[in-house]
């Protein structure tokens, strides 16, 4: 479940301001300690505006070449690679 800002904070308050512990606090809540402790230090490193929810940062796929010349096999250009491929029905001999 996604949280606003204001909930975050109102959380680290709750938890806080608990007379239970913060592990049992949380379990009640249903929020993990990570997730909490991730939104206390965000909070406390910034203020409300810190626990607002981040874009992700964009991630280059695993298996992704590199575009252009530069990218594969140095000896080969990208059209040369095309080239044996299609001579050898698509099979690539060491």
């Amino acid at each position: 479940m996604r949280y606003s800002a204001s909930e975050k904070y109102e959380i680290i308050r709750l938890v806080e301001d608990s007379g239970l512990s913060v592990t049992r606090t949380l379990a009640r809540l249903g929020i993990r300690k990570s997730t909490f402790y991730g939104w206390l230090k965000r909070y406390q490193d910034g203020d409300m505006e810190a626990l607002k929810d981040r874009k992700p940062c964009p991630r280059s796929p695993w298996n992704k070449l590199p575009e252009g010349p530069t990218g594969g096999d140095p000896r080969t250009s990208a059209g040369e690679a095309r080239v044996v491929a299609a001579g050898t029905g698509g099979h690539l001999h060491g």
